[in-house]
């Protein structure tokens, strides 16, 4: 069934003729059933790290590796949710009553079987499968009743939300309480904290939900989903010392860093711009290219000023360039089969209603629609305070608030664009500065429902500081951030000091500085709301009116372009800058609400369908040129392949507005 090369040369026959008779030798044994488990547990581990034993990628726990096991060697979902299944019931041993382990047995020594079969295109000798069931396993979720729903809040106790959905105005009863079991997975997550945020007329997104007894279940809450947060955002709320949508709040009011550590994760971008599309460039040709186009950036870094800093940003620059060339252009394409550099897109930007996020990813591969996604972190990864004995310095250990990063990306393709678990191929972190850095990331349910949770209180936060005002700030100090309890060196000597600078000059302000400040925070905050969410008082205002608005209403109000076909490309040598667009029949310019210069998405649809900015990915841009006949845009992010453009005949484009959520956050420090 396989075709991986690294999997066959790691597992041959004489494994699977092994691990078969150390199955059978569990199922034959009379000892007690958590021992039996303890035994199939320590096989089945064994069994997933022999076929991973030659494989290049780091992988974050069990899940991780056998997910990927099942995506290499194309496993269909049910029989991969089979081995899924096993995986976390041998993760539950001691939690599990003996009865269910009991009842379970049969089922998991048949997946551990399977496992090996598919390893190894090896049949199980039939004294082994004499132990296995006849039935299938019992399902324990129903059936989806419907994918997102918007309900408007009336009321709401301690376990439910009633509330008035917006298709037919019906009242619904939405249980957010520990009963609903897809929503808490088990008391594992925790959702009490909506009924300190809730007020009367909130709008929620109900997502992926069961309908049992009359009662709506599920999987997910989402708090004001048409104020789109920054998937970045929400991951710089988990920081060491706390994980709060406070930590963001302090971030906004930071100036914008200018450092050698962000100028060198700029170039290792670029470092992968070149690598994906295999431009040959030396160390030298790049780092003149990358200075010429960040001159003032990098004249006014201070850091940049001190002889051995800049010595050791090309040694560090260098370095980064030779393991990106080795992860990306050789390790990549060994481990995953399908990777194909012509299918990869750089940079592309997505956003969710159904989610009520945005983010742009680092590295998009898509191809026969299976996704792998790679975000790049030129950073360390996370401090490993106690290093174990196969401790290897060259492999990180991935920091939180990047894992919040990939989960989100993960969440936005399987809830907004409906991708299934066995499309979604690969979530991997690229840490540059290490010779070893692929870390394959697997799905981690609880830390998405942390994400989530996250997403709705720096949600709560942003509205509640524009109706009441940032009068939090003044009480805010050092001591309450830190939920952690971080101490020691790097509490004391970095995180403290950083802090104290962006709270000290509001507590230690006179009266009339201080109001006067809380007072144009508030204002800006007021804009910033405006443009996300749009004002009440004019109808087509605000970014989600992207989603929000009918496509009448669009061309009434002049907010789109439609029915666009790209007529020439403006290239710089192998880059794509800028593209020509052409009216399906000549307009007038006044009767469009675009001028040069506004910031806009660019983004294809299939002739006769309805343009949706949520349906895939988008390209930023910004207007250069409006005539009767078209539109010319600059692109924010150039590209170099003209495939990313050149689409089916039935494809056409729309232009609609953008907003660029960094520009806004800037207004604040």
């Amino acid at each position: 069934m396989h075709s991986n090369n690294t999997i066959e040369k790691s597992f041959t026959t004489e494994h699977a003729m092994l691990f078969f008779k150390e199955i059978e030798e569990v199922a034959a044994g009379s000892f007690a059933i958590h021992a039996k488990y303890a035994m199939l547990r320590d096989i089945f581990k064994r069994i997933v790290n022999q076929a991973l034993s030659q494989t290049s990628i780091n992988f974050i726990g069990l899940f991780a590796k056998v997910d990927y096991l099942m995506k290499q060697l194309d496993v269909p979902t049910d029989t991969a949710q089979l081995i899924h299944n096993t995986r976390r019931m041998l993760n539950a041993i001691h939690t599990t009553s003996e009865n269910e382990l009991t009842t379970s047995l049969p089922y998991d020594l048949n997946a551990t079987t399977l496992l090996v079969e598919l390893l190894s295109e090896s049949m199980a000798p039939t004294s082994l499968t004499a132990y296995f069931p006849t039935t299938n396993r019992k399902r324990r979720w129903s059936k989806l009743d419907a994918k997102v729903l918007r309900c408007v809040v009336e009321h709401w106790d301690d376990q439910y939300i009633y509330a008035t959905e917006e298709q037919n105005a019906s009242s619904v009863k939405v249980c957010y309480g520990t009963q609903n079991e897809y929503l808490w997975l088990g008391g594992k997550a925790d959702w009490s904290y909506l009924k300190q945020i809730l007020h009367k007329n909130t709008q929620i997104n109900l997502v992926h939900i069961r309908i049992e007894d009359g009662v709506y279940m599920p999987e997910l809450i989402i708090y004001e989903p048409d104020y789109l947060i920054d998937i970045t955002a929400v991951a710089s709320c988990f920081e060491t010392y706390a994980e709060s949508p406070y930590v963001h709040l302090l971030n906004m009011l930071k100036p914008p860093p200018n450092t050698v550590h962000i100028h060198l994760g700029n170039l290792a971008g670029q470092f992968l711009d070149e690598t994906i599309h295999n431009k040959h460039t030396s160390f030298n040709e790049s780092i003149i290219d990358f200075f010429h186009h960040n001159a003032i950036s990098l004249t006014s870094c201070e850091d940049l000023k001190d002889t051995q800093t800049v010595a050791s940003f090309y040694s560090d620059a260098r370095q980064q360039q030779q393991n990106i060339a080795n992860l990306i252009g050789k390790v990549l394409p060994q481990e995953v089969k399908e990777f194909d550099a012509r299918a990869v897109v750089l940079e592309p930007t997505f956003f969710s209603e159904v989610l009520g996020i945005q983010g742009r990813l680092d590295l998009l591969h898509v191809k026969n629609g299976d996704i792998t996604i790679i975000e790049q972190k030129s950073g360390k990864g996370a401090f490993v305070p106690f290093p174990t004995d196969d401790f290897n310095p060259n492999r990180p250990e991935p920091q939180v608030k990047h894992l919040v990063q990939l989960s989100l990306y993960r969440a936005l393709f399987n809830y907004e664009f409906g991708k299934r678990a066995d499309q979604l191929r690969h979530f991997m972190l690229l840490y540059s500065k290490y010779s070893e850095g692929l870390v394959s990331i697997a799905n981690m349910p609880q830390l998405t429902l942390r994400a989530i949770r996250m997403r709705n209180l720096l949600t709560w936060l942003n509205i509640s500081c524009t109706n009441d005002g940032f009068n939090i700030l003044t009480s805010l100090t050092p001591e309450i951030l830190n939920r952690n309890h971080l101490t020691g060196r790097l509490w004391v000597q970095w995180v403290r000091p950083e802090l104290e600078r962006t709270l000290n000059p509001i507590s230690q302000a006179s009266t009339l500085e201080r109001a006067y400040y809380l007072r144009f925070l508030r204002f800006i905050s007021k804009e910033h709301l405006l443009s996300k969410i749009g004002n009440k008082t004019k109808d087509d205002s605000g970014f989600a009116a992207a989603w929000l608005d009918t496509l009448e209403d669009k061309r009434a109000a002049g907010n789109i372009y439609e029915e666009l076909t790209i007529e020439s490309f403006g290239e710089n040598g192998d880059t794509i800058e800028r593209l020509q667009l052409k009216f399906s029949t000549a307009r007038s310019i006044d009767t469009s609400n675009f001028r040069l210069g506004d910031i806009v998405i660019l983004y294809p649809y299939r002739h006769g369908e309805v343009p949706n900015a949520c349906a895939q990915m988008v390209h930023r841009a910004s207007i250069s040129n409006i005539t009767e006949a078209g539109v010319e845009v600059v692109l924010r992010n150039p590209q170099t392949d003209h495939r990313l453009f050149l689409s089916a005949e039935d494809t056409r484009w729309a232009i609609e507005h953008d907003m660029f959520e960094s520009s806004a956050i800037q207004w604040f420090a």
